[in-house]
């Protein structure tokens, strides 16, 4: 009974007006590295995370880019609870997700896609106890009559024929299996949806498909999404707002349009010149940036970037900038904007 109404009290928060889905405040995800006698002495850490806050207002689709091994999938499971943060806040409708038994209450209304639907569904299990089993975990069904019902019409929503229900994930495609995963998260009708990279092993004729399904779903559910992806163009396509990551910090924060059209920090301005353009006739200037991404584990002191930042200045090298709102709801990390 106690579970119960804990669990009601959470319900009441999500369906709440409050405009604020997630908030994340200082969050850092420290990984040990291990040496000396044995492996057992800490020696260093990865700082996989150092520092990052957010928030993600209800109902947009809020996307965080960055090269790979910049933290974004490290920041996506300590908000979905799959890792513990290292230090920091993360709060879902205004409640700390991580204090006490509040986690396993809030996963109800948390969903995810994974990046590869080859790994990420269990080859052994049906489509019926694939997108059924939050059913089963969360106790919202009674009986394996309800399950199958509302398994089959998951399937019917996301592009599956219904009548594939007891088929195993080998007998579909890509394409096809991204749709069960996308079913799957949807099954415990979730406020809440990380994708992390979730077109991004497909083939480039089939993304817009499950672009526009998100979408759809976005409306008909009304989702918010934290989208993760490092190709822009999908970024553009769908999301509302925007956050840079560079080396396990946030560079960059704006709406969309307003990052495409008048990005600010450099290296935004670098990943957006290198977006391919679809016509031949028009002349695009190419940032390259050279040199590699810094050591996580001894990241540069002052600004993580100016190592390989092509108008950095002296100031740069001794102090790290902190997010400033240089336009209205336009917040970049360089001194150029202080």
């Amino acid at each position: 009974m106690a579970i119960q109404s804990h669990a009601s009290s959470i319900a009441r928060e999500v369906n709440s007006l409050s405009t604020i889905i997630c908030e994340v405040k200082n969050l850092k995800k420290y990984f040990p590295i291990h040496g000396g006698i044995l492996g057992l002495q800490t020696v260093a850490y990865v700082r996989a995370v150092n520092g990052v806050s957010f928030d993600i207002e209800q109902g947009e689709t809020f996307g965080l880019v960055g090269e790979s091994g910049c933290g974004k999938t490290t920041t996506a499971k300590c908000i979905l609870g799959i890792l513990p943060p290292t230090s920091g806040e993360i709060k879902f409708m205004g409640q700390s997700i991580f204090k006490g038994k509040m986690l396993r209450s809030f996963r109800r209304y948390l969903g995810v896609v994974f990046q590869d639907p080859f790994t990420s569904l269990t080859p052994t299990m049906t489509i019926e106890d694939i997108v059924g089993e939050p059913l089963e975990v969360h106790r919202l069904i009674s009986s394996r009559q309800e399950k199958r019902k509302i398994v089959r019409d998951l399937l019917e929503k996301v592009g599956i024929p219904p009548q594939y229900i007891s088929r195993y994930p080998h007998e579909f495609s890509g394409g096809e299996r991204q749709r069960i995963a996308i079913a799957r998260a949807l099954a415990s009708k979730p406020k809440f949806i990380v994708a992390d990279e979730p077109v991004a092993s497909l083939d480039v004729s089939l993304r817009a498909d499950i672009l526009n399904l998100m979408l759809k779903l976005k409306r008909e559910f009304e989702i918010t999404y934290l989208f993760i992806s490092h190709d822009l163009s999908v970024i553009k396509y769908i999301c509302d707002r925007v956050a840079i990551m560079y080396l396990g910090k946030i560079v960059e924060i704006a709406p969309v349009e307003e990052l495409f059209k008048k990005p600010q920090h450099p290296y935004t301005r670098a990943l957006i010149s290198a977006v391919p353009i679809p016509d031949p006739t028009v002349k695009k200037e190419r940032i390259i940036l050279y040199g590699d991404v810094p050591n996580p584990v001894n990241p540069p002191l002052g600004c993580r970037f100016h190592p390989r930042c092509y108008q950095y200045e002296n100031l740069c090298k001794k102090k790290e900038p902190e997010l400033f709102e240089s336009r209205k709801n336009h917040f970049v990390a360089c001194f150029k904007y202080y």
